[in-house]
């Protein structure tokens, strides 16, 4: 049964493809000398795709491998069309000839490239790689241009020196019998200066003539620092790592940035590896864990005099996750057979006071009243557990899942792995049940006001990350923008993003860091 037509503005692609077959001997509308010998050929049209992707501008035909049916998938080129259709497919002396013809409505036409995916029904899929095939063209011709869009990207990367961070968004119009490439490039860098901003391109391109119109580029960032952001604070305060030589020794340096005045400020320097940084609520402390050789530390400084405290003890020499909870430091912390305590710590007496001990390690914790939430370590992340433990009980299994945080006493939000995605779900303690919140790709999320929370997503092409905002008392989730970077922090006091990330090609050893008002992410002029 031929299924109905489905539109589509990217293009269909199938994995495992053959290579294609070039269309020499493509035949016109006049009738074929063999006409009368040709057998018809039993099929079926899986799915009709009108593509809006203009990768794949020339005519061609691909054996789909790795399928269990006959199948291939029949390119048309570019046509001005409303929809398509297979007349009929014969078959003789190993060539096959797809007979096509078009559909025109003036209301609904558009700009396309059809995209056919038939099912031979009769051809065993072993035989198919032997057939060379055809496009018999019934009622039309091909758009011809003299210029690609991936001829066209080219000469805009080239010319302008942009290194793109995700897929361009490309539109072919027509006027007055001429035909354009409407380009817009988001997010690029430049590559002659990887220090500038970041900038957006967009352009018309003639593609009979390749000549570039009306071209406007707009730098949309600001740059704030070398280095890696580890904890963004009260909406304000940035904590980050910078890798710097002094005396060709290798160190690095802790920063502390306000992003309401635009000071930066140097509080820590170590030749150890900077892991993790928590500012505390009162904004005078910063609680910082460190590396070498996978022993891990950990150490307060105080922000009034920059006087660094150490807490690690020998028993437990290695800390993997640090909070700040009513000002009091808590941490995960593991002794040498690499099983887990959650400790709270006396900074003043330096004395520790374990309040929960695991029999595994734990990755993830977080408190409430005298509850504790924890998520167990597996490098497997869908075989990591949530429990809640409260004090004298056995803890209670929610879920597998990881980054557990209580929302309130009574709701828990985590993230669970399902095959190639992550999603977030939402438990409630009292009715012990559990929801899933969205069906986006979740990798991280954080609270920045008692109703707002931040999910930042995965992009299905895995080019791009999508930054969310959930509205826990209305149970709205609504998109913020698509950005480059997953280590993202948002402000909606200022309406800013702030992130850092390795530009291209770049070999500093560090990220760069920038800071980016939203209504500039999509700004064109």
């Amino acid at each position: 049964m031929r299924k109905s037509l489905l539109v589509f503005s990217v293009v269909l692609t199938l994995s495992g493809c053959s290579q294609k077959n070039t269309l020499t001997n493509m035949l016109s509308n006049s009738k074929n000398e063999n006409k009368s010998i040709e057998n018809n050929i039993d099929f079926t049209v899986e799915k009709t795709t009108l593509s809006k992707g203009y990768n794949l501008t020339e005519p061609n035909v691909e054996v789909v491998k790795d399928s269990s049916d006959s199948l291939i998938l029949a390119n048309l080129g570019i046509l001005e069309c409303s929809d398509i259709k297979v007349d009929k497919i014969t078959e003789y002396n190993n060539q096959v000839n797809i007979y096509t013809s078009i559909i025109n409505d003036k209301e609904n036409d558009s700009i396309v490239v059809p995209q056919i995916l038939i099912n031979m029904k009769n051809i065993p899929n072993a035989n198919l790689k032997d057939l060379t095939f055809n496009i018999v063209r019934s009622n039309y011709e091909t758009i011809n241009l003299n210029h690609s869009i991936n001829q066209s990207l080219d000469t805009i990367y080239n010319q302008f020196n942009l290194s793109p961070t995700s897929i361009p968004q490309t539109t072919l119009t027509k006027e007055r019998d001429r035909y354009y490439w409407d380009i817009q490039i988001l997010n690029a860098f430049k590559k002659e200066d990887l220090d500038s901003s970041i900038v957006n391109f967009s352009t018309r391109v003639d593609s009979f003539t390749g000549k570039l119109i009306n071209t406007n580029e707009n730098n949309i960032s600001n740059i704030i620092d070398k280095g890696n952001i580890l904890n963004f604070t009260e909406n304000r305060f940035l904590l980050y790592a910078q890798k710097s030589y002094i005396n060709k020794k290798a160190v690095e340096t802790l920063w502390i940035y306000d992003t309401e005045t635009n000071i930066k400020k140097k509080i820590f320097l170590t030749d150890k590896s900077i892991v993790k940084a928590n500012l505390n609520l009162n904004l005078n402390k910063v609680a910082v864990i460190e590396s070498i050789d996978n022993i891990t530390s950990l150490s307060v400084i105080d922000l009034n005099n920059l006087y660094v405290k150490e807490l690690s003890s020998g028993k437990h020499n290695n800390t993997s996750n640090i909070k700040w909870h009513n000002n009091d430091l808590y941490a995960i912390v593991n002794d040498k057979n690499n099983l887990s305590s959650i400790i709270s710590y006396d900074i003043n007496t330096n004395k520790e006071n374990i309040i929960y001990s695991s029999k595994t390690k734990l990755s993830t914790f977080d408190l409430i009243d005298n509850s504790i939430l924890f998520s167990t370590f597996n490098e497997d992340k869908s075989l990591s557990e949530v429990f809640i433990y409260n004090e004298n009980e056995k803890p209670l299994k929610i879920d597998n899942g990881t980054n557990a945080k209580f929302i309130d006493k009574n709701k828990v939000m985590y993230i669970k792995e399902n095959k190639d995605i992550s999603n977030i779900y939402l438990y409630n303690i009292k009715e012990d049940n559990k929801d899933l919140l969205t069906n986006q790709n979740i990798i991280n999320y954080s609270f920045k006001s008692k109703d707002d929370i931040y999910f930042i997503g995965k992009n299905k092409d895995n080019m791009n990350f999508l930054l969310l905002t959930y509205n826990y008392k209305n149970n709205v989730i609504s998109p913020i923008s698509n950005w480059i970077s997953n280590n993202i922090y948002y402000s909606p006091y200022n309406n800013m993003i702030y992130f850092s990330i390795t530009p291209p090609e770049s070999n500093s050893g560090n990220e760069t860091i920038y800071s980016i008002n939203i209504n500039n992410l999509h700004k064109k002029d």
